[in-house]
């Protein structure tokens, strides 16, 4: 099975913008996901009281009032839904930190996981709108193989099966957790099979002309206040050889704009 995966990066807090915050609360019953979210779960800010208390099954009915009141609750930072307590069971993920406690040295950001079990070009279109809602500044959507792979690369934190890291890279993790107040802004994680791309990093590595000449992806569009690039039309070709080599001239010519190792 293949699994993507997003990460958006705001660079700011999301905590005071609250026409934002509303659509991203809207977009936890988006029909895209292709599942009803179950299980909500808040982080509140620290030092303050904690409340409202909110934690455990949801019912549908209720959802979008929920989702609402969590995003826009002003002691609460952060906002996870999902379908199941097990991650190999959980059909979708929607994850939202605020930026609400210390947005520089801990700035609002997001992911989303989804086992690839339906209609992908809407789950891609449904991540458009949650990193334009966001108003992100740098995004990727990830392919793997595995969901603990797709965990660790939209959550940026390694994790270790008998002591072998489940992820074929993580000191390319590491390097992200580094640096992650400065991720979207100073620094940039290098290209998945989807990656969006702000005016000014584009113009520091040669501009949208060069990546499409270069990199040739499949798919080049405007999200927002940033460029989308999809390396392969088809979700089932996310792994394939020729994605990866894709994948590889783009990571090139970000280089520069990547975390130092």
């Amino acid at each position: 099975m293949t699994y993507l995966g997003l990460q958006f990066l705001h660079g700011k807090s999301l905590g005071a913008e609250t026409a934002r915050l509303e659509e991203l609360a809207k977009l936890a019953s988006d029909p895209r996901w292709g599942v009803k979210f179950k299980l909500l779960s808040v982080g509140h800010v620290p030092g303050r009281p904690p409340e409202p208390l909110m934690r455990g099954p949801v019912a549908a009915a209720d959802l979008a009032e929920k989702a609402r009141t969590a995003f826009l609750a002003p002691n609460i930072q952060t906002v996870l839904f999902t379908v199941s307590k097990q991650e190999t069971s959980d059909t979708a993920v929607y994850y939202v930190h605020t930026g609400r406690f210390d947005y520089k040295a801990d700035p609002s950001w997001g992911n989303t996981r989804w086992p690839v079990h339906g209609d992908a070009a809407a789950w891609v279109s449904l991540q458009h709108e949650i990193v334009e809602t966001a108003g992100a500044e740098h995004a990727v959507i990830v392919a793997a193989e595995k969901s603990d792979v797709a965990s660790v690369e939209v959550w940026l934190s390694n994790r270790f099966n008998s002591g072998v890291s489940v992820h074929p890279n993580p000191a390319e993790i590491d390097r992200y957790a580094r640096v992650s107040p400065q991720l979207g802004d100073a620094y940039l994680r290098a290209p998945r099979w989807g990656t969006y791309l702000s005016r000014r990093h584009l113009d520091a590595i040669g501009g949208r002309a060069k990546v499409v000449a270069e990199v040739q992806p499949a798919s080049v569009s405007e999200i927002g206040q940033l460029t989308y690039f999809q390396l392969s039309e088809r979700v089932e070709d996310a792994l394939s050889p020729a994605t990866e080599a894709k994948r590889t001239k783009f990571e090139a010519l970000v280089a520069p704009l990547l975390p130092p190792a």
